[in-house]
């Protein structure tokens, strides 16, 4: 079955900016989603070779989808590790009690 090219990016991109949104629930940290869409923009290399590859994947047949999936799932972890990594790298907030 054939794929349409970047039929994936926005829901990837709403899955992104959740876990961004996630993480800095779990870190503490006060983020809007401007500012996880604006940290998810630093990532855009990745997601334009995460294109690249998965558009040429997709020229195997049977193979391409199951490329393009493992592909899209290496991205995203690989954006929550390095923002969770950030993320722990940064002060704690003060306490409030």
């Amino acid at each position: 079955m054939a794929r349409m090219p970047g039929a994936d990016d926005i829901p990837l991109v709403v899955v992104e900016v959740g876990m961004i949104l996630s993480l800095s629930r779990v870190f503490r940290i006060t983020l809007t989603e401007a500012g996880a869409k604006s940290i998810l923009g630093g990532f855009v290399g990745t997601d334009v070779g995460r294109g690249v590859f998965q558009f040429l994947g997709g020229w195997i047949p049977g193979a391409g989808n199951a490329l393009n999936a493992f592909t899209a799932a290496g991205v995203v972890e690989a954006i929550g590790c390095a923002v969770a990594a950030d993320f722990s790298h940064r002060p704690e907030p003060p306490s409030l009690g």
